[in-house]
């Protein structure tokens, strides 16, 4: 990196009008990590360097991309950030079918629990059931998954070839 003026020019009394600038190397120092720490021990990486460091417990990189010294302008800093965010479980948008209780949030802290409700035509973890609760784990995931699913019924029949079922249709089987 250069150091200094990016520009000099000789005065009329034959003078620099500042010093030269220099060349610096990129480096960046070991960061603070705020909920984490770094495992490499040294006290300057040069650009290019990975850093390579540990969230604690409860708590996950922020980014899913390593840390590398980067230069940017005049200076050198980590990208992305390293930086340590707690652990939580994330609900998207509720789709057709589903509904939460609590339904004013969509973040969870591991433990909290979740009711899932699926609407008509609509089930959760097995067909018989349109209601369940999930808890959130330590690592961020639900126990079960928070999604109802349509209930569709298999057309694999004995000596039927190909037929359409609409929910709740009822069939009848007759015996010749």
């Amino acid at each position: 990196m250069l150091e200094g003026p990016v520009e000099i020019y000789c005065d009329e009394n034959g003078a620099w009008s500042a010093e030269a600038p220099k060349c610096k190397e990129i480096t960046c120092e070991i960061p603070v990590i705020e909920n984490g720490f770094v495992h490499d021990k040294k006290l300057k990486y040069n650009e290019k360097d990975v850093l390579h460091f540990t969230c604690n417990p409860s708590f996950k990189p922020a980014e899913v991309r390593p840390s590398t010294c980067a230069k940017f302008g005049s200076r050198a800093e980590w990208s992305p950030t390293p930086l340590c965010e707690p652990i939580k479980c994330r609900l998207s948008v509720a789709l057709e079918g589903t509904s939460y209780d609590p339904a004013y949030r969509n973040v969870f802290s591991p433990g909290d629990t979740l009711r899932v409700n699926c609407g008509e035509k609509y089930w959760i973890s097995q067909p018989e059931y349109n209601s369940a609760v999930t808890t959130c784990n330590p690592d961020g995931e639900w126990t079960i998954r928070p999604v109802c699913q349509e209930v569709r019924c298999s057309t694999r029949q004995p000596h039927v070839y190909r037929f359409s079922i609409y929910w709740g249709q009822i069939i009848k089987w007759m015996r010749l």
